[in-house]
Parts: structure tokens; sequence; C-alpha cells
């Protein structure tokens, strides 16, 4: 099973559970990332990058670092992207500002990520009535979406 995080999870981890204390949560993170079973998409990258918050250095050092847990879209992922953001409702799920500022959004990616691989999208979203958030999206396109405790627990993660 493929796991795609979303950028709220990887901000989660890295300012809740820090490495250098966390360490046994990080190694089996990191059996996963091995095991390409978790991932996500070069737009989530980029998030992290454009960020100036000064807690996520620790992240986007990791980023750098983990190339390859960020990956391209494919052409598929590519048309279920436009396929989402041709939705008028969807449309809303990349806030006006994020537009008119020509900063990345990943969402659409994520989403688009897990249905091309049949995967399970993990977020801190939840879903609210009538909105166009991950997990109302993930709904509407029959795709699986959870949240980290939920993917902690499925793994069957103690600590």
């Amino acid at each position: 099973m493929k796991y795609i995080f979303d950028t709220n999870v990887l901000r989660q981890l890295f300012t809740s559970y820090y490495p250098s204390v966390f360490t046994s949560l990080w190694d089996k993170l990191n059996i996963l990332l091995t095991l390409h079973s978790v991932l996500s998409v070069r737009e989530t990258y980029n998030e992290i990058m454009s960020s100036l918050y000064p807690k996520l250095i620790i992240l986007q050092n990791w980023a750098r670092n983990n190339p390859n847990f960020f990956e391209e879209p494919t052409e598929e992922e590519q048309w279920w992207v436009k396929k989402i953001l041709e939705t008028p409702h969807y449309q809303h799920m990349i806030p006006r500002k994020v537009m008119l500022e020509g900063r990345p959004c990943a969402d659409p990616f994520i989403i688009a990520k897990a249905k091309v691989l049949n995967g399970i999208v993990v977020t801190l979203e939840e879903i609210k009535p009538n909105a166009a958030k991950i997990p109302n999206v993930c709904a509407g396109l029959n795709i699986k979406c959870i949240n980290l405790e939920t993917f902690m627990m499925q793994q069957g993660w103690k600590f």
C-alpha cells in the first residue's frame, strides 16, 4: 500500500515528533521510506521550500536530503489534476491568494497521485460539508483518506 503525505503531515511530524527525541518513530518511518510505502509529490516539496516559518528548517533540510520522497507527476496524474481542477467546486481547494501570488499548492497533485496509485492520502485536514478540502475531494473520487493518527494505528505503531 502507498501512503501519500500531505504537507501538513510532514509539518506536524517535524514540529511535534522531533527526530532527535522520537527516534523509534523515525526509525519506523525510515523503514517505510526505504520500502517506498510513504511518499509525496513535487508540489509538497515546493510548499515546504517556500515556507518562511523558522521551525521548518529541519523539515527543509530533510526534504533536500530525501528528494526521491517527492515524486514528479506522471502524465496520468497530470490528467487527474486537470480533471480535478475542471470541477468548479474543487477549484476552491486552491485559495485565491495562493493563486494570485503564484505559490505552490500540492493538494490536487496529492489527490491525483493517490488516484493513480490506488493509494491512501494522509492529511490533517478534516471533511467539512460543502468544502473543497482534501478529504471531501477524495470522497468524491473514491480515494481513501486518513489522518496521521489513523496512519500510525494502521501501521501498529505504539510508543
